[in-house]
């Protein structure tokens, strides 16, 4: 069974972004989960080697980012924009059901895009696709 060493979720909602993490939660899946409420702050961390470090278990970036879709400032288009050829899986999560939205996002270098609500069928298949083997130091969690 493959697991995400980490996740970030970047939504400005912080319910919405509690709910995403409930759904891994009882998956096992993955070791370890941050949230950034600002896809501006989400960016800038993103960015810094050092910054990612601190946030994702010694690593630059995470396993996986879940990005929302909709949110003030720097929407998740324009984030998608801010990070072509970016090194870790972003998979869009949206509300919405217009297949533009989908279509515009995959071309902009989204991974996925998922509706909203996350499920927990949505969190094994995710980790499926982009987890690794578990490392046999973490096994005992």
């Amino acid at each position: 069974m493959k697991v995400l060493r980490s996740i970030l979720i970047v939504d400005d909602n912080p319910a919405d972004s509690f709910f995403v993490e409930l759904t891994w939660e009882p998956t096992r899946r993955v070791q370890l989960v941050n949230t950034i409420h600002s896809s501006e702050r989400a960016l800038a961390a993103l960015r810094d080697p050092e910054i990612g470090k601190k946030l994702f278990n010694g690593r630059p970036l995470p396993d996986l980012v879940l990005l929302d879709l909709n949110m003030p400032r720097v929407d998740g288009f324009q984030f998608l924009e801010a990070l072509p050829n970016f090194g870790a899986p972003i998979v869009v999560l949206t509300g919405s059901m217009d297949p533009l939205e989908r279509e515009r996002a995959l071309k902009l270098g989204a991974a996925d895009v998922l509706r909203k609500p996350v499920l927990p069928q949505d969190a094994h298949d995710l980790a499926d696709k982009f987890g690794h083997a578990p490392d046999p130091l973490q096994s005992g969690r």
